[in-house]
């Protein structure tokens, strides 16, 4: 016979509680105990404790599983099971963050939620709060509390601060603060070219800027190695410029540039490729001899031309000239035409236009059967 039922208890999850069942007749082992959970025998923990007339449920740290109708079964040698009354044990979720706030970094101008989630029984309210703004009052326009969820409509700069998210119930009250920050992730300014060349022993200035917010540091790295310069001739100035002193062949090689903020990281990679005097004067050089050919080809081109033309109109003037004069000229006449011959075959210059011996002011007259024959021409003049 059952002496002592079980007696129904509600406690808040995380608490310790128990329910004990206590019998007359035969001890154990004669009697034996069971403990039956929703009608169905106990498996699960916690393991009843057994004494020689009672059996005991502890509860050390109830949760919501532990929470049911609970019931003892005394069986004994030789009589039918005896069952207890049922007792109820109800368990109230304790007040906790399921979803507890987590600090972040926010870029500047986009679209970013915060979560904070909370349960309990009953159902918990949450609601955040900034460190310098008075709790629950009107958020500003871009910023909306929904149901424990922060929502920035475009983030701004006077965003960053402490935010706190409150999550009560009847309970009482829990709370978590995170620190946001407001950051604009690095973008380059300015880069040196993909391929940079150099004059062995110059000086060499390799340029990386880039902005955020807050500012980015600028680091250099060689051939994928951080701060890989072993030489004092390597330097990097505020801005983030690398300059090479007496750059050699040896600082070849691909050189990367890293800025980097609370927002991230952004890489850029280049080459430097350092060329010795020899190779500069034929290749390095090269657009520019090149230059200089074309420039002095066109200077030749166009004196040819110029010379062209002035022989043509001196050819002309001389051959004014010598109509202007008295047929009787003599000698001088004869050594003036062969002069204007030669000229005009020197010039490619055709002075036999129409016809070509009266422009010598030759008669027709003087010229020999010979000429006619294939023979050299002779001139006479009367």
């Amino acid at each position: 016979m059952v002496q002592q039922h079980p007696v129904s208890a509600t406690l808040n999850e995380d608490e310790t509680a128990s329910m004990s069942c206590t019998f007359s007749g035969s001890p154990a082992p004669a009697t034996t105990v069971q403990w039956l959970k929703d009608g169905q025998s106990l498996f699960d923990p916690p393991k009843p404790i057994h004494g020689l007339r009672n059996s005991t449920l502890k509860f050390v740290t109830a949760n919501k599983r532990h929470g049911g109708n609970y019931a003892c079964r005394l069986k004994t040698i030789g009589h039918h099971p005896v069952d207890s009354q049922t007792a109820t044990l109800h368990v109230r979720e304790k007040l906790k963050f399921t979803v507890p706030p987590v600090a972040k970094s926010l870029e500047l101008g986009t679209v970013r939620k915060i979560l904070c989630k909370a349960q309990g029984n009953p159902a918990p309210i949450v609601q955040w709060v900034k460190e310098g703004l008075k709790p629950l009052l009107v958020w500003p326009p871009h910023i909306e509390d929904v149901n424990g969820t922060l929502i920035f409509h475009g983030v701004q700069d006077d965003d960053a601060g402490q935010y706190t998210c409150i999550a009560t119930n009847s309970q009482g009250l829990i709370s978590a603060s995170i620190l946001i920050n407001v950051t604009m992730s690095p973008h380059f300014t300015s880069l040196p070219n993909n391929i940079t060349f150099a004059k062995e022993g110059t000086k060499v200035e390799l340029h990386c800027r880039a902005e955020g917010y807050p500012a980015p540091t600028i680091q250099w790295d060689r051939d994928s190695v951080m701060d890989g310069f072993t030489s004092d001739r390597f330097s990097v100035d505020r801005n983030g410029t690398l300059t090479i002193q007496n750059v050699q062949q040896e600082d070849q090689g691909f050189y990367g540039c890293t800025a980097g903020n609370a927002g991230g990281f952004k890489r850029a990679e280049f080459r430097l490729v350092v060329k010795d005097w020899e190779y500069q004067s034929g290749d390095y050089d090269g657009a520019e001899s090149i230059a200089k050919t074309i420039i002095i080809t066109l200077g030749a081109a166009a004196a040819h031309i110029f010379l062209s033309v002035g022989l043509l109109i001196w050819c002309r003037l001389r051959r004014r000239q010598r109509k202007l004069r008295s047929p009787n000229d003599g000698g001088a006449g004869d050594a003036e035409a062969q002069l204007d011959v030669q000229t005009a075959l020197l010039t490619k210059v055709d002075c036999r236009q129409s016809p070509a011996i009266d422009k010598l002011n030759v008669p027709n007259s003087s010229i020999t059967k010979g000429a006619l024959q294939g023979k050299r021409p002779v001139w006479r003049y009367p």
